[in-house]
């Protein structure tokens, strides 16, 4: 068994949206998305928002495969692959010109402008730095003239002129500005290029090339905030489109970190970003408890487990009620073949009991508190009641099948199906005399999730 599942973006790029690989049938966005790229006038830079862990570089991937078989150019950037770098600009720039070489392009005299262009860059920006350039175009932006209010933000790369700062600053930023421009009408020149080469093979319309800048949730805010200025800033331009992959909401705890926590960073984003698309987390309706269960019962397939349909039902039922991420999802599912391929705990993927064991799978990854309290003492009735069971699950109740199970350790109300209550008792008594202790039997459970962490 492996204990993690392995990125199938290899798979989306190849086969893009086919049923197997949205389940969560996402595909009506990449629909829409590509339209409105493929007809813009405009330049633009959409924010594809959606939390942690959701799937973006999934969508992603099999979007990139809908893109080249409508003939449109997309790069694709990797952002935390590169947030090693102290700044985004030569990156960026590498990125767009490799795939320019790898359109078969490497003689074309927009290619070579392109590279000439950001050589000036790189000459202006060696005298102070390009942190300084990418500050000092944002500060422009927001309307702030006084341009020694940003030496405090780049000392380390200017400080040896931090006296001089005044008349060399702007001498050095007219300088960069005409530097920049040159960026910009190379970059149009060689994404016009671009679609005149694929309007003539392929017939397409498509008035734009697309650059995905994907995993900015992981990157250090510094370098984030950067890439996203420089976007904007500096390669936003004509016949091009950036499509940024982005938590917004932890963006802006990012901007408020660097500018401090009244800083106002929605409408600092609003002037970056010209179009915000959500990725809902079950596509444009709610997907049915099928799609969950198809989903889990083939990364079982992909770890090195067949699990049972019924029990992949259950798992899917709590993930489906508990709104979980993908992404943890994934973890219970791995944390669910312990049970599969650990002859020690086979009496915990009993039917009686198979229930209260996946619920601590989800617990586990999800809701790690209610899992800690479950898993480290003998929970009393004093201890927890209902009340406090769906408070700890943020409100959200689970469905009555899978409930019933849990009302046996806590406090119901007192019109509770007391017969339902009983006959578990006895089921889990014949598994085991110490079971007669509900709270061992829950003890138990818990223990090969308490002693093996899936991260």
């Amino acid at each position: 068994m492996k204990f993690h599942i392995p990125d199938s973006y290899g798979e989306f790029l190849e086969n893009g949206f086919v049923k197997e690989n949205d389940v969560f049938e996402r595909k009506k966005i990449a629909d829409s998305l590509s339209s409105i790229i493929a007809t813009s006038d405009d330049p633009l830079v959409i924010c594809l928002d959606a939390p942690w862990g959701e799937g973006k570089t999934s969508f992603l991937h099999m979007w990139m495969h809908q893109l080249e078989e409508k003939h449109i150019p997309v790069v694709y950037f990797d952002a935390f692959a590169h947030d090693h770098h102290q700044d985004p600009f030569i990156p960026i720039s590498s990125a767009i010109y490799e795939y320019a070489k790898d359109a078969q392009m490497p003689g074309d005299q927009f290619v070579k402008g392109f590279a000439t262009s950001i050589g000036k860059v790189m000459k202006v920006g060696a005298k102070t730095g390009l942190k300084f350039l990418g500050r000092a175009v944002a500060y422009k932006f927001l309307g702030e003239g006084d341009f020694s209010k940003i030496a405090d933000g780049i000392a380390e790369d200017i400080a040896h002129e931090a006296e001089e700062i005044g008349n060399k600053v702007l001498g050095i930023y007219q300088e960069q500005e005409m530097s920049l421009e040159a960026v910009r009408i190379a970059l149009a020149s060689l994404a016009a290029d671009l679609l005149a080469i694929n309007k003539a093979k392929y017939s397409s319309d498509s008035k734009n090339i697309v650059f995905i800048v994907d995993e900015l949730d992981r990157c250090k805010p510094d370098f984030a905030l950067a890439l996203i200025e420089m976007v904007k800033h500096i390669f936003s331009t004509q016949h091009v489109t950036f499509v940024l992959s982005v938590n917004k909401t932890q963006l802006g705890c990012s901007l408020q970190g660097i500018y401090g926590d009244r800083f106002d960073a929605d409408n600092y984003l609003d002037k970056f970003i010209n179009i915000t698309t959500s990725l809902p987390k079950l596509g444009f309706r709610p997907a049915s408890l099928t799609s969950y269960t198809s989903y889990i019962l083939n990364c079982a397939g992909i770890v090195g487990y067949k699990i049972y349909k019924h029990d992949a039902e259950t798992l899917a039922t709590y993930c489906k009620a508990l709104n979980v991420p993908l992404r943890l999802i994934n973890k219970a599912i791995i944390n669910l073949g312990l049970y599969y391929t650990v002859p020690l705990y086979g009496d915990f993927r009993n039917p009686d009991v198979s229930k209260i064991t996946m619920g601590m799978c989800v617990f586990k990854v999800a809701y790690p508190k209610l899992f800690d309290l479950l898993a480290n003492q003998y929970v009393s009735r004093s201890l927890i009641s209902e009340n406090f069971f769906t408070e700890e699950l943020k409100g959200v109740r689970l469905p009555n099948d899978i409930y019933q199970d849990w009302r046996c350790f806590i406090n119901g109300p007192s019109n509770r199906d007391i017969t339902y209550e009983h006959n578990a008792k006895s089921r889990w008594k014949e598994m085991s005399h110490d079971w007669g202790d509900l709270t061992k039997l829950l003890h138990d459970i818990s223990q090969p999730l308490k002693y093996f962490s899936i991260t």
